[in-house]
């Protein structure tokens, strides 16, 4: 990897580029999401229900056409059409979203990864596949998997951000 030089003559490594560290988060993470998918498809019927910790965690095998908390349901294809936008705007204008600052080029790139992985299964299964139950006090969460964590984890992240880290600080011309 390629760096630049900083103002005390030390070489800092860029990674803000989406295809550098940010870019192998988001692989990691649909890579992860789209395998543990897989086992759930293959070995677990839709509905199939297994309590791992009773009264607060299952693991389940539901499906979702629609967005978080089935919103837009039955509309699979108009989510996997602006999951593609989505996806491919923020590559496009990686820079420019992440403000050349390492934190959100990272959480950018775990946000890309969730976006991608739910991308996949509703172009190519025509469902998102949840196997993430947690239950409180009796009452479900409504199910999840690894690429909703991820965006959502992202979101927090990012809004955290805006409130806590400083602004990004623009390079000055050196006056002469």
């Amino acid at each position: 990897m390629t760096g630049t030089t900083n103002k005390s003559g030390l070489a800092r490594v860029n990674f803000t580029s989406f295809w550098r560290l940010p870019g192998l988060l988001s692989l990691s993470l649909v890579v992860l999401d789209q395998v543990s998918k897989a086992i759930v498809v293959r070995h677990c019927p839709i509905g199939w229900q297994q309590p791992v910790i009773a009264g607060f965690f299952n693991l389940v095998h539901v499906r979702n056409t629609g967005a978080a908390w089935g919103i837009l349901a039955e509309h699979t294809w108009l989510l996997g059409l602006l999951s593609v936008l989505a996806a491919l705007l923020m590559v496009i204008f990686f820079r420019r979203l992440s403000n050349d600052q390492p934190f959100m080029a990272l959480v950018l790139g775990v946000i890309h990864g969730g976006i991608v992985g739910n991308m996949i299964d509703r172009l190519f299964r025509g469902s998102v596949v949840d196997f993430l139950d947690f239950e409180f006090a009796g009452r479900h969460w409504p199910a999840f998997n690894i690429a909703d964590s991820a965006i959502s984890v992202g979101v927090v992240l990012v809004l955290l951000a805006s409130f806590f880290l400083p602004a990004p600080v623009e390079d000055s011309p050196d006056k002469a």
